[in-house]
């Protein structure tokens, strides 16, 4: 692991994947995410499904049993980097949305450490930057066993609200 925090905690083995093409950092973010439960799916058929919140929401609805939207709020996402969950966040630079994956922080630097996919992984990012960011989404992992219980239809469902 290329940083270890001096006082905090990164997630281990949370795959990091480039964005594929130009803008495409939040198809990477989810990507990583569902990758670090061992569930693949390409960046170009996340694109095809939608890049936009709301369509990407429904890709992680159909995988997770719990997903929420909230606050980038550093305690939060330092509570769910404790509990080895990466976090999703959607970050402001200059009116621009950028979307990367928290998987750790460090308190010495007061940095959240993220699998950027346009800079890199592991990289560190001021707590001041989460004063402007647009969000976070929260997922509740599934209960060990039921990894391979997603199905496209599920996701399709999701997206459309259903449950």
């Amino acid at each position: 692991m290329p940083c270890e925090p001096a006082s905090g905690a990164v997630i281990s083995g949370v795959p990091y994947f480039p964005s594929k093409r130009t803008n495409y950092c939040s198809e990477a973010a989810v990507q990583m995410l569902l990758a670090h439960y061992g569930r693949g799916m390409d960046q170009d058929a996340i694109h095809r499904i939608g890049w936009k919140l709301p369509q990407q929401l429904g890709i992680l609805r159909g995988h997770f049993p719990q997903v929420t939207v909230g606050k980038a709020n550093p305690t939060k996402i330092k509570e769910w980097v404790d509990r080895g969950i990466p976090v999703p966040l959607m970050l402001d630079y200059s009116g621009q949305e950028h979307k990367v994956l928290a998987v750790g922080y460090d308190n010495g630097d007061r940095t959240i450490i993220v699998h950027d996919p346009d800079a890199g992984p592991y990289v560190r990012v001021p707590l001041i930057d989460l004063m402007n960011a647009h969000g976070a989404v929260f997922v509740e992992p599934p209960a060990k066993g039921l990894a391979g219980m997603w199905t496209p239809f599920k996701i399709l469902k999701a997206f459309v609200g259903g449950k």
